[in-house]
């Protein structure tokens, strides 16, 4: 719980500076587009047979995910 406070505060502190400076509050997510794009990293001998698999059905390794 402290983190979530620790983090609430920084939000709070960063708001009073944009405020006291008089720069903008941006909205959440404002500008921000959502691409849905996740990357993970994992162990090579895994990706060899995910390249494999994806060569074999002729797509992508992306196309395995979806």
């Amino acid at each position: 719980m402290n983190n979530l406070k620790y983090g609430l505060d920084a939000l709070q502190e960063t708001i009073n500076t944009l405020k006291s400076t008089g720069f903008p509050i941006p909205k959440p997510f404002s500008g921000r587009k959502n691409n849905d794009n996740f990357f993970q990293k994992i162990p090579e001998n895994l990706y060899q047979r995910l390249e494999t698999l994806a060569q074999k059905e002729k797509i992508s390794i992306n196309s395995l995910s979806k």
